[in-house]
């Protein structure tokens, strides 16, 4: 056994040095590996190494494998010849241990009798523990004789040998236990009789300490001990009746003590018929006990149940806002549902009650007085529940109305955003869409006024809310100022927008005007300057006529600048510019007409000259044809005629009212 042992170790570790080498192999294989796949001009030689190195080491692989087993085969036969061995020695002495047994020839006492009825259970007893250990030697060698050992010829003489003295020990064994059945039922007697009193007294022992449990599971326990629910030690009339069934056998026998057998079975049935009143009543007040043990437990638990609904009811968060206190009101009703299956529960509990109090009345008043408990908590947590639901709807109202103002301050700070954002017009047309849709926001906002009214008459209704109120009001009257204020920007733009495109119509109308004055033709002759004086004084009935457009500006911007318009240097500018215009087109007119005026004196002058001409003397008539031809490049005209009636009158008096021809002096 110690060589196989010895050899199996050196095996071992020469595996696990060929294991150690599986690595340098592997390493070999792939680099062979690779040099064949890169065709090295020595691949065959390599291919050939490789391949004779792989072959050996699989052989190495096959002849540790059968090794292995060789040395396991050995092993097991060890074992099994050393296990042989050992069991033949151990089946041997228990043979002359019996066979010393029986030397001793048969006694007559009982005393000796029960002795070694209780000497030969205790070498059965070995004999059984030793089974399973004979049953192992035996799969062994079947193992042996399956791999068809070498020396499966010995293993099966050794085999059968080793189970024959086996079975010879076995039926020595229980030829020598026949001669003892009469010790055999008197100690089994005897030991039933003992178990009996024990159990016996046992229960006399409950029934004396009257013992009900202190609660339900407690006295369940003790019910389960009397009724030997979890003991294999069960006594009933059945087994009262198997037990003087023995001892009959044994008095039939008559080879015993008749009378000590016949003393203790009297003796046991008297004790067990003296048992069977008192532990029938005991019986049924354990019963009875489990029964309010039962009805108090349930009681606890329906109080626990109300415990921690008191005190999840007794918290006084009720929410930092809307979201919290909904949260907080359906775990409400989760608990005030629990509430309505708590009341189910002591509908039943009180049916319970009078059904024990009828029938236990001597336990009625503590029945009554656990109930009485169990109500009053409960009048106490409808109460919380009603402070706790009030408490909560009353959280919700506040925080429902704080969140409504919230929502209605975002839509006032964003409808003043949308109202204000937008840049002002720069066109009349923008300026007119601008405050329709400003209007638009008027109708949104009416819209919203009875929300306004409902909101705070809500408010009106909430406890601690007087502020929020307050703000809600303010509120009101910030988004009708706001849109008060953009409505009269809206209006001053629009008016701005209004002035500028008149402003620039009327500039418009004095260029065309300015135009028309911008002409120096004064006329070439008096035909023509009195048909250019019948155009001025058109254009200037026309200039009269419409004058009233800047009058009308004036007045519309004098109107603006009242409203203290946020533009109003810009417009007092542009009104000074289209007042000075004006004056400028009503002077450059009246310089005009003036200037027409002078050139039809003119005309009249030359025109009398040339009446008169003609009576003078050839040098002085030279003269005045020389003046009359200056007069008339000074005029742009050919040359004139003058009436002789008028020339010594006409002719100073337009020198002196410094007429535009005056500088040219005549002769």
């Amino acid at each position: 056994m110690d060589e196989v042992t010895t050899a199996m170790k050196k095996h071992d570790a020469f595996e696990k040095l060929v294991q150690t080498q599986e690595e340098k192999v592997t390493a070999l294989q792939e680099h062979g590996d690779k040099l064949l796949a890169q065709r090295h001009f020595e691949s065959e030689t390599i291919r050939q190494r490789l391949s004779a190195v792989m072959e050996r080491r699989g052989r190495v692989r096959e002849l540790c494998q059968r090794r292995r087993e060789r040395l396991e085969d050995a092993l097991l036969h060890a074992q099994f010849v050393r296990d042989v061995a050992e069991a033949e020695l151990w089946i041997d002495e228990k043979q002359k241990k019996l066979e010393a047994e029986a030397s001793k020839g048969e006694t007559h006492s009982l005393e000796e009798k029960i002795k070694k009825l209780q000497k030969h259970q205790a070498f059965q007893a070995e004999l059984a523990a030793n089974q399973s250990r004979i049953n192992e030697i035996q799969q062994k060698g079947e193992l042996l004789l399956g791999k068809k050992h070498k020396a499966s010829r010995d293993v099966r003489a050794q085999l059968d040998q080793l189970l024959e003295a086996w079975r010879s020990l076995l039926q020595e064994s229980s030829n020598h236990g026949r001669g003892l059945e009469e010790a055999q039922d008197i100690l089994e007697f005897n030991n039933q009789v003992e178990k009996i009193e024990a159990w016996i007294r046992d229960k006399e022992m409950m029934v004396q300490a009257a013992d009900t449990g202190l609660d339900y599971e407690h006295c369940l326990a003790l019910q389960r001990k009397l009724d030997d629910v979890d003991s294999d030690m069960r006594v009933d009339d059945a087994r009262i009746r198997a037990i003087n069934s023995l001892a009959d056998k044994l008095i039939r026998q008559g080879r015993s003590d008749t009378r000590s057998v016949d003393q203790r079975r009297e003796q046991l049935n008297h004790k067990w018929r003296g048992l069977q009143g008192a532990l029938s009543e005991y019986r049924d007040r354990l019963a009875a006990a489990l029964e309010i043990h039962l009805f108090n437990r349930d009681v606890d638990d329906t109080a626990q149940r109300v415990a921690e609904k008191a005190l999840a009811m007794s918290s006084d968060d009720t929410g930092r806002d809307l979201a919290a206190v909904e949260q907080l009101q359906r775990k409400q009703d989760t608990l005030e549902r629990d509430m309505t299956a708590i009341e189910g529960k002591l509908k039943e509990h009180e049916a319970e009650m009078r059904r024990l109090a009828q029938k236990y009345p001597d336990m009625a008043v503590p029945i009554r007085n656990k109930l009485s408990a169990l109500t009053d908590d409960w009048r106490n947590l409808q109460q919380l529940s009603k402070c706790r639901h009030d408490a909560l709807a009353a959280a919700y109202t506040r925080h429902k109305f704080r969140a409504e103002l919230h929502e209605v301050e975002v839509w006032v700070g964003e409808a003043i955003k949308r109202m204000t954002s937008a840049e002002l017009p720069t066109t009349v047309a923008e300026a007119e869409a601008m405050v329709q849709l400003h209007q638009e926001h008027k109708a949104e906002i009416d819209g919203r006024q009875e929300a306004f009214k409902a909101l705070k008459e809500f408010g009106l209704k909430v406890a601690e809310a007087s502020e929020e109120t307050a703000r809600l009001e303010e509120l009101r009257r910030t988004l009708g100022a706001a849109w008060e204020d953009r409505k009269h920007r809206l209006t001053q733009a629009h008016h701005l927008q209004l002035f500028r495109e008149q402003t620039d119509q009327i500039h418009s109308w004095l260029a065309s005007k300015e135009a028309f004055l911008n002409n120096d033709d004064l006329g070439d002759s008096l035909s023509s300057v009195g048909l250019l004086l019948r155009k001025h004084e058109d254009f200037e009935k026309t200039l009269t006529a419409q004058m009233s457009r800047v009058e009308d500006l004036e007045k519309f911007a004098l109107d603006i600048l009242s409203d203290h318009h946020y533009d109003s240097q810009a417009i007092t500018q542009r009104l000074q510019g289209v007042i000075s215009r004006r004056d400028r087109l009503k002077e450059a007119a009246a310089a005009r007409r003036k200037k027409l005026h002078e050139s039809r004196q003119l005309h009249q002058l030359l025109r009398n000259m040339y009446e008169v001409s003609w009576k003078l003397p050839s040098d002085r008539y030279l003269a005045i044809a020389r003046l009359l031809v200056a007069l008339s490049s000074s005029c742009g005209t050919g040359t004139p005629s003058v009436a002789s009636l008028n020339l010594s009158t006409s002719s100073p008096s337009l020198v002196q009212e410094a007429h535009f021809s005056a500088a040219r002096r005549y002769l």
